[in-house]
This record gives structure tokens, C-alpha cells and sequence, in this order.
């Protein structure tokens, strides 16, 4: 099975390693690259720490991981600080990264937001990015947490035109296409396809991580979009 890979370069090629471990072929496509920002998030933490505060951090994406990660051992400091991270892949980052401390909560930004309030944090860091759903954010001011958000990277998006599309994807039928994001989403549905979108997208299903993702492509049949049971990349491989 032909699949697109919708992901940054560097996640993308660990699905990709998933896809033909599996015996299907993928096909990477980014529609977005990350610009990180980890500066910001050492100064929040110092600040914090200057002012004697221990914040809880809050993520919800694994780049802000990888965003950390660039602090190498000014990081350390921090390690012990109490994380709480959307679903077990960031999770995992967390404490491949060091974190000891790790919190996972089981599904999205609104499930988080309900872990933070069992454990009323005295100080909340949400080190997220941009753009980015607001599930979290809202879900936490609905329970009356506060928290602080720093921007320590941005996603910005690929363009492609017609030509690099037709060598990226081999003029060759698409089985399927994994989208992570409502704004991964947006992004496809942005390239310009023209007529090779009849070609090698007419009988493509598209698996959604969340129904917020498969909400951002309703213009489609609804029998060629199929949502994730859990939003991750587990479940969302199972559909396949």
C-alpha cells in the first residue's frame, strides 16, 4: 500500500520506518517545517527558578521536545520539574530527553487540561507551539487553572509547485494519506494538485489522527475518511 506521510522530515521518517517495516510503501510529503525557539523556554524557566518557583510544564507536541532538546545541558536543571504530556509518544520523548517526572495524559488537549486539574500545579508552563489547536488552553480555563504559555517553536509551511509535486509523489496512485493536524489538513488541501489529483487521489483514503483533523476535510466523501480510535500514531497506523 502507497502511503503519504504528511509529518516534518525528521518525524516523517520515523513513520515512515514503521510503514515499510509493515511491508507498505511510504511517501514522504512535509507540509511544514519547524522553527524552533528554545531560548524562550530557558528564560521562562530561569525566571522561574529566580524567582524560587518549581512550574509543572505542560506539552503537547513532540517538537517541543526536540525544541528542548537544542538547550543540551542548560536543560538539566530543569529534568525534575513535573511534565505533563498529550499521549504516550510525547510522553516518551519527555523522559528520553530526561525528564523524571512525567505525567501522561491518555488522549487530547482536553483530557490534559483534566490531568492538570486533578494535580492543581502551583505554577503552570505551557511550552507549546504555533499555530496550534486551543483545546488545552480552553480546557484549563474551564477548570480554572492558570497557566503561562511560551512559544519555543513555529511551524511554517512548505510550498511545492506543480513539478515538485509530480517528482515527489511519482505520478503513482495514493492509498492513503496520514494527517496529524487540523493545519496539516489545511496544508493539503492548499498544494496545487491540479490534474494529478485525479490521477493518484481518486479512490485515497485519508486517515485522521482526531475527528478535529477529519472535520478540516468534510468537503470529501465521507467513506474515504476514517478517524483514529486514540490520537496516536499507533492507532492511527491500525487503520491501514
Amino acid at each position: 500500500m502507497r502511503v503519504l506521510i504528511t509529518r516534518t522530515e525528521q518525524a516523517g521518517a520515523q513513520t515512515a520506518g514503521r510503514l515499510a517495516a509493515a511491508g507498505h510503501e511510504p511517501v514522504l510529503l512535509p507540509l511544514a517545517a519547524p522553527r524552533y525557539f528554545p531560548q524562550a523556554a530557558l528564560a521562562a524557566l530561569s525566571a522561574s527558578a529566580a524567582r524560587q518557583q518549581r512550574p509543572a510544564l505542560a506539552l503537547t507536541s513532540t517538537e517541543s521536545l526536540r525544541s528542548l532538546a537544542l538547550l543540551g545541558k542548560s536543560l538539566h536543571p530543569f529534568l525534575d520539574h513535573p511534565v505533563f504530556a498529550v499521549g504516550a509518544s510525547t510522553a516518551r520523548a519527555a523522559k528520553d530527553l530526561g525528564f523524571t517526572q512525567v505525567r501522561s495524559g491518555t488522549s487530547d488537549g482536553q483530557a490534559l487540561a483534566g490531568l492538570v486539574a486533578a494535580e492543581r500545579p502551583d505554577h503552570l508552563l505551557y511550552l507549546a507551539g504555533s499555530p496550534r489547536a486551543k483545546g488545552f488552553e480552553r480546557g484549563l480555563h474551564a477548570l480554572g487553572i492558570a497557566v503561562q504559555t511560551i512559544e519555543i517553536y513555529e511551524m511554517q509551511d512548505l510550498a511545492y509547485s506543480p513539478d515538485q509535486l509530480a517528482l515527489r509523489l511519482s505520478a503513482k496512485p495514493i492509498d492513503a494519506v496520514l494527517l496529524y493536524s487540523a493545519e496539516s489538513a489545511r496544508r493539503f488541501r492548499q498544494l496545487p494538485l491540479g490534474a494529478l489529483e485525479n490521477r493518484i487521489l481518486a479512490d485515497t483514503r485519508y486517515l485522521c489522527l482526531s475527528k478535529q483533523v477529519a472535520g478540516a476535510m468534510e468537503h470529501l466523501a465521507a467513506e474515504r475518511i476514517f478517524v483514529a480510535q486514540q490520537p496516536d500514531e499507533a492507532s492511527l497506523l491500525s487503520l491501514l
